[in-house]
């Protein structure tokens, strides 16, 4: 979500451009977040992690994405973007979208699963380790 109040993210999913928030009427008041900020949060009010400060929160899962935590308060960048993980994005190749598309398959799972598939995932993970250790590296948590 950028600082503007509108979807900024298209990575995974293209929200730019919905009015997402006039969806729920004008009576509504509505914010709008991302899951990995909103669970970062989550994570600082209720989480194993408030004890630490500050943290990065990272969620693998369809995607890749990353949230630093400053002072129990999700960091949201210049443009509310700093959730993205790598240049190129890294969801792009370690994400679970990415695993089905590459290998083929409907679902991450499956692509996990098949011993057949071992070298493709060793491969998408190592990229996701090189990129989370130059976040962590420019980051220092």
């Amino acid at each position: 979500m950028g600082l503007s109040g509108t979807p900024t993210s298209a990575s995974t999913v293209d929200w730019r451009g919905l009015d997402v928030a006039g969806a729920f009427g004008e009576s509504a008041d509505v914010h709008i977040e991302s899951d990995v900020r909103a669970a970062a949060l989550a994570e600082a009010r209720f989480g194993d992690a408030a004890r630490f400060d500050p943290f990065v929160y990272l969620g693998v899962g369809t995607g890749v994405s990353y949230c630093l935590v400053l002072h129990g308060e999700p960091y949201e960048g210049a443009r509310g973007n700093a959730i993205v993980v790598g240049a190129p994005p890294v969801e792009r190749t370690s994400g679970g979208l990415a695993l089905a598309e590459g290998a083929g398959l409907d679902r991450a799972e499956l692509v996990l699963r098949d011993p057949a598939q071992a070298s493709f995932v060793e491969a998408a993970a190592d990229e996701l380790g090189l990129a989370l250790a130059a976040l962590v590296n420019a980051l220092d948590p």
